[in-house]
């Protein structure tokens, strides 16, 4: 089972993005002059990237864009829009979740809208590999995971979970985790079939995950 203190630490670590999200902007998390401007740099090239079909490019931009403002809707919807492009359906639920819980407007109508059209999706199984980059025995069963990605790809879609996100942590309690790694996989359907949680032997990986790849 995950270390109880990571468990604490994930703990108050939710309650602060949960403040970001909540707050003002500014108030938050004491934006910076120039960090505004910079977020909105990136959810350009975001929008940018997306609309040329660059997926994984948008997923970087994304990325810096809500290290910078963790309450940029803007950046969270089109992150949502990458994930579900590329086959992603559970990280862009999660966008969407954040964006319809928190965002205003049109853009709330749009998450919500999306979210609806991804219930009806055909997915493949799928494995939810929640981790930090903090953690140590994350970065220890990673090469793993890896290693099923490359034999079973095809058959079975893999998310990378980051922990810290707000559109992952929206997902905390879907799939109960309170501490890292966790394996969560899920069938064609969406059911969870098997769930590994702290670190794991490479048979004990390779074994659930072919299980879901028959």
């Amino acid at each position: 089972m995950p270390v109880s203190a990571r468990n604490l630490i994930a703990f108050a670590a939710s309650i602060v993005v949960s403040l970001l999200l909540a707050g003002s902007q500014q108030e938050a998390h004491g934006q910076q002059p120039g960090t505004g401007e910079a977020a909105k740099k990136e959810v350009d090239a975001l929008k940018a990237a997306v609309t040329a079909g660059k997926y994984r490019d948008a997923l970087k931009h994304a990325r810096k864009a809500i290290l910078l403002d963790q309450r940029n809707m803007t950046a969270h919807y089109f992150r949502g829009v990458a994930h579900q492009k590329l086959g992603e359906f559970i990280s862009a639920e999660g966008e969407f979740m954040v964006v319809s819980r928190y965002g205003e407007g049109k853009l709330k109508d749009d998450a919500k809208k999306a979210l609806g059209d991804l219930a009806r999706v055909k997915r493949k199984p799928t494995v939810l590999d929640f981790y930090t980059d903090w953690c140590v025995p994350c970065k220890e069963i990673a090469p793993f995971i890896e290693e099923a990605e490359d034999k079973y790809g095809k058959k079975v879609c893999f998310e990378r979970m980051d922990g810290m996100t707000p559109g992952v942590r929206i997902l905390f309690d879907t799939y109960k985790v309170d501490g890292f790694p966790v394996l969560i996989l899920l069938d064609s359907k969406k059911k969870q079939v098997d769930r590994l949680d702290g670190k794991q032997s490479r048979d004990v990986i390779l074994s659930a995950i072919a299980a879901i790849a028959k």
